[in-house]
């Protein structure tokens, strides 16, 4: 590959991963005005963030198959045009059932996308995993960042108007698809028909390493929608302007980026994986405190800062530790599939209890206690999985 072929993949990767956020991380924000507006229940509005995530892991065992048979680089350009489509028909969203539907559709498309990068990486990039997968979340982080920081001001420009400050964002996923299509024309890459081939069809169900990875995967994932989705309005009923809490959730998702991009950087050259993995479950855990033991004014602010950075280092292992116990492509993809299909059903469920318990007792302490207790057991799961990490650059595909 020459380098200027390389520069433009590297390029066009970053746009797509950037493009799969903003249909998620803009509805946070606006929350608070769509409840007033459409009516909906905080267990109804935790919906718009579980769906994308029940999504991906209804899906992501599909989506091997769909990446064997279109080959990887079509089946991810034509989810971001599903992305566009789900997020432009947030224009007319005037109920709470089509509001819902956006979500579907917009779901489908990053689900398909999200596990295909995985093997897409390990097959044009398999010396680079590390790096590749801290430029990964690299763009996961700018398109997250984008979508909760700009929508009020862009639903401000539109003259309030909350459903235009959601559908503009399908022009991101429609001019990344623009940047992909010298990718997306490529001829599909057959797949050799080794042993491991049979990862599309088995999941690696009988490894507890992969069980571990799921749990680990399920946890942090199940912490960070939590805050991607209630940070927002946990600061508007502190008193913060819908401005500034949308800044605090941007602050939030920037030191994540940064942090697991760096991380992803720095487990390159780490003779181990365990003080990250350790020392990020850690950060998460003291993460929650401010927000019981501080008041309204600071908390949240604090909150965001630390669970930022446990939540980055956390999200780059998740996706990197797979890769280093698999031998090819295929089998990096059921692994990732399998970590998504269950550890979504895992995350799922966080953003719709805070919502459900928000509902019951009027106010977010007993959310804080809730997801005290869920990084407690991530940290418990960290140090399980401690004890079975292989030196990088190793891989051992199949231990049972």
């Amino acid at each position: 590959m020459s380098k200027r072929n390389l520069i433009w993949m590297i390029l066009a990767m970053t746009f797509v991963t950037a493009s799969m956020r903003p249909s998620n991380t803009s509805i946070p924000p606006l929350l608070v005005t769509i409840r007033d507006d459409l009516g909906m229940s905080s267990t109804a509005l935790s919906l718009l963030a579980v769906i994308p995530i029940l999504c991906i892991g209804l899906t992501s065992t599909f989506a091997a198959r769909i990446g064997r048979r279109w080959g990887a680089e079509r089946a991810i350009g034509l989810s971001l045009l599903l992305i566009g489509a789900g997020t432009a028909m947030r224009f007319a969203a005037n109920s709470s059932l089509f509001l819902l539907l956006t979500a579907v559709v917009a779901g489908i498309g990053t689900s398909v996308a999200s596990p295909l990068f995985s093997s897409f990486i390990k097959r044009n990039f398999p010396g680079h995993t590390a790096i590749l997968t801290g430029i990964y979340t690299l763009g996961v982080g700018i398109g997250a960042s984008m979508g909760s920081g700009l929508t009020i001001p862009l639903q401000q420009a539109f003259h309030g108007s909350w459903s235009t400050g959601l559908g503009i964002w399908f022009l991101f996923p429609l001019a990344t698809f623009v940047i992909w299509l010298p990718i997306f024309r490529r001829k599909p890459v057959a797949s050799a028909p080794d042993a491991s081939a049979a990862s599309l069809v088995k999941l690696p169900v009988k490894n507890k390493t992969a069980w571990l990875l799921t749990f680990l995967y399920g946890l942090q994932a199940c912490i960070h929608f939590i805050v991607a989705t209630w940070l927002a309005p946990i600061a508007q009923e502190s008193g913060f302007s819908d401005y500034i809490a949308g800044i605090m959730l941007t602050v939030y998702i920037g030191l994540q980026t940064l942090c697991g991009f760096g991380i992803a950087i720095f487990v390159q050259r780490s003779p181990s994986r365990a003080p990250w993995l350790i020392g990020s479950s850690a950060v998460m855990l003291i993460g929650v405190l401010p927000l019981i033991l501080l008041p309204p004014a600071y908390g949240p602010w604090m909150s965001a800062v630390m669970l930022g950075v446990g939540s980055g280092g956390l999200f780059s292992l998740s996706l990197l530790m797979p890769l280093d116990h698999t031998k090819s492509a295929l089998e990096s993809g059921a692994w990732m599939s399998m970590i998504q299909l269950f550890g979504s059903l895992i995350s799922g469920l966080g953003p719709m209890l805070i919502g459900a318990l928000r509902d019951v007792s009027g106010n977010y302490r007993s959310s804080y206690v809730a997801l005290l207790i869920m990084c407690g057991l991530l940290l418990w799961v960290s140090l399980k999985i401690r004890k079975g990490l292989i030196q990088p650059g190793a891989t051992r595909g199949g231990e049972a």
